[in-house]
């Protein structure tokens, strides 16, 4: 078991799959994808000065407050197009929600085995956005609660766009 905590202030509570070794595969997994991205949103956002949260305990990733970009990174184990739809947990999307409704553009970016894809959150979601029961319990507890399905139809390959402003 290991007390692995990253980039992450330490706190006395914590997930009961904290020590787990999946738990702490999945959070330096997703501690090196953070730092990959950092580097990958300098180049897609030219003109942003993002700041990563390196509490490790906030909800949304990335912060630009003065181009109002708020940004939530997901590390995924999978291809793309492995499932239909790809899964995030509602408090992100509620998050999000209220930076938007604060004048910020919010964006979801998804980390893939294969690629890296951006969902630009909509102030109205498509109808075949789903809201329901989700999670895992690989991490050897049941991690379960709402979560948002989107379909990857609408996820955007960043590899195909130069940088943001050639996506919008």
């Amino acid at each position: 078991m290991s007390s692995y905590y990253g980039d992450r202030m330490f706190r006395k509570k914590l997930p009961k799959s904290w020590n787990n070794r999946k738990a702490v595969e999945d959070r330096k997994m997703g501690d090196k994808n953070e730092r990959y991205v950092s580097a990958y949103l300098k180049k897609f956002f030219p003109k942003s000065n993002f700041t990563r949260d390196t509490t490790g305990w906030n909800v949304i990733d990335y912060l630009d407050k003065t181009n109002r970009f708020a940004i939530e990174l997901k590390s995924r184990r999978i291809r793309k197009n492995r499932y239909d739809s790809i899964m995030i947990g509602k408090n992100k999307y509620d998050s999000i929600k209220k930076y938007m409704s604060r004048g910020y553009k919010g964006f979801f970016l998804f980390k893939f085995t294969d690629r890296m894809c951006i969902y630009e959150v909509p102030r109205k979601l498509p109808q075949d956005i789903e809201f329901r029961q989700g999670g895992t319990n690989k991490r050897g507890y049941d991690e379960y609660s709402e979560c948002m399905y989107i379909p990857i139809k609408y996820l955007k390959d960043c590899r195909d766009y130069e940088d943001y402003y050639s996506l919008i």
